[in-house]
């Protein structure tokens, strides 16, 4: 509950205090009195926008403090705890603002910004208008208010729910690991089903790449290897060479095939010789 608001130099307010019973409080007043002002000093205390109009002419500043009782809100100590500001059963609010419209929060003594506020102060007050609710305009609030009606009625459709959420961001997960967007990745898969084919259609055999290095290394030596074979044969083939020595050799042994059949075994030996 709201225990105490201090006012300092707020529009026509030079310094003004009011402390709260514990049920209901009633202002009331003649237009002008100053009741519209005690409520915007309270939510700009809690949090809401605010400029330098609101600061009392001819003063260089204006400040609100508010003391909440918070012994049995266990959420806005949750949500204390979770900024690291220490809390027992109060929370003081202090918040001010100078004529260059720059403003200070103090959160039990602890400096805040306004939306680390707002975080807190939305825990602790409702502000109803004629023709309004601001917490439940807010989804989060929706969201809460049907949870604490639905309670255990809901919770099994809540875990389904989230068990798919789960599931739907694992799989996005997967997906975006593949990049780009839809498209991208069907072109892609066009593409690499394209490449499958291809290489299933080249048939590549056990061993084929062991001959392939090796008509490559034929290849790239294939000067050498021309070079020294046509040495071979000059060798082999000139005149007073091999080719001439084993002519001479089979026309030899030929004459002494009449004697001997050994001898036209040697003849056909010389012959095939001579041929390759």
């Amino acid at each position: 509950m709201l225990k105490s608001l201090k006012i300092k130099n707020v529009a026509l307010i030079s310094e003004a205090e009011i402390v709260f019973g514990e049920r209901l409080n009633v202002m009331s007043g003649e237009t002008g009195a100053g009741k519209s002002i005690i409520l915007e000093s309270l939510n700009f205390a809690l949090g809401q926008k605010a400029d330098k109009t609101m600061i009392k002419s001819g003063e260089q500043s204006c400040s609100v403090t508010c003391v909440f009782g918070v012994e049995d809100c266990q959420g806005v100590k949750a949500a204390l705890e979770a900024l690291d500001i220490e809390c027992d059963d109060e929370m003081i609010v202090k918040r001010t603002m100078n004529v260059d419209g720059k403003s200070s929060i103090k959160l039990n003594g602890e400096s805040v910004n306004a939306s680390m506020l707002r975080s807190v102060t939305a825990l602790l007050v409702d502000v109803h208008g004629q023709s309004d609710h601001f917490t439940l305009l807010k989804e989060a609030n929706q969201l809460e208010l049907i949870d604490v009606i639905g309670k255990t009625r809901i919770a099994p459709l809540k875990n389904l729910a989230a068990e798919k959420v789960d599931g739907i961001r694992a799989l996005q997960a997967e997906m975006d690991k593949l990049g780009g967007n839809s498209e991208d990745r069907e072109r892609r898969l066009d593409y690499i089903d394209y490449c499958v084919k291809e290489i299933e259609a080249v048939d590549f055999k056990e061993g084929e790449d062991e001959e392939l290095q090796t008509m490559k290394k034929k290849l790239v030596n294939s000067e050498k290897i021309i070079s020294s074979v046509a040495a071979a044969t000059e060798k082999i083939s000139g005149d007073g060479f091999a080719v001439d020595m084993l002519t001479e050799a089979e026309r030899s042994v030929s004459s002494l095939v009449r004697y001997d059949d050994a001898y036209s075994e040697l003849s056909d030996r010389l012959n095939a010789l001579i041929s390759e």
